[in-house]
């Protein structure tokens, strides 16, 4: 991660992806069991914890103490959640109390929301480390921004004809400002570093919807084992 980024990102991105796909398989073939999902889990956290040590060691001094905050509340939240499952006897960290709130409710029994939520939370992550790598002799940015206007990308089609679309179509339902200005940022910040700043911007919004989620996941956690120990002494009370 600390020289090569971009194979840092693929194999990430395809170890997320394998992440996904093995608990598909698991249930497809029926090889479900505990020590799958401890591991499934364990693993899960390993992975972005490592991203996020990286990214402590990119952004700001005063940012990192962001970066602690989301780690700490990741691991907290999925440990406990995972521990209060396996004391209280469920079958699954992912079958959840029909009492439950509805958004952790959602998350978890919906499978195309739980995919997209992890999948852009990580993204998130991905966009700020490639955003801020520096190469470690020369300290530049992996996708500088763009030093030479009249070459970009969208100068270039804006010349060649498909831009005709956007001036024609979207100019006049848009207006002249809005995609003025979508021109300057283009050619001011780069066509791949603007691509990486808007797809940061959209994940970064299901990103704190996810530790929302994590908040409510780890209260409700400990909610779970309290009550569980409560019933525990109960029972010891009558026993003795």
């Amino acid at each position: 991660m600390a020289e090569r980024p971009v194979t840092a990102i693929v194999l990430y991105s395809v170890s997320c992806l394998l992440d996904a796909a093995d608990g598909y398989a698991a249930r497809a073939l029926d090889q479900s069991s505990r020590f799958g999902a401890v591991l499934d889990m364990v693993l899960d956290r390993l992975t972005t914890l490592c991203l996020l040590v990286r990214l402590a060691l990119q952004l700001p001094a005063p940012l990192v103490l962001a970066i602690q905050v989301l780690a700490s509340l990741d691991l907290a939240s999925h440990y406990s959640h995972m521990y209060a499952s396996l004391v209280t006897g469920s079958e699954s960290h992912k079958k959840i109390d029909p009492n439950a709130p509805y958004l952790l409710r959602l998350y978890y029994q919906s499978k195309v929301v739980l995919f997209l939520v992890c999948l852009l939370d990580q993204w998130f992550y991905i966009c700020l480390y490639l955003l801020t790598w520096r190469d470690p002799g020369s300290g530049n940015l992996l996708f500088p921004a763009s030093q030479t206007v009249s070459t970009s990308w969208f100068s270039v089609l804006m010349n060649e004809g498909a831009g005709m679309f956007i001036k024609h179509a979207l100019v006049p339902f848009f207006g002249t400002t809005p995609v003025e200005i979508g021109i300057l940022l283009i050619e001011e910040m780069g066509a791949i570093r603007m691509t990486i700043w808007v797809i940061a911007g959209f994940s970064g919004v299901v990103c704190l919807f996810k530790q929302v989620l994590n908040v409510i996941q780890m209260v409700g956690a400990y909610k779970d084992l309290a009550a569980f120990d409560v019933k525990s002494r109960s029972k010891g009370k009558r026993r003795g």
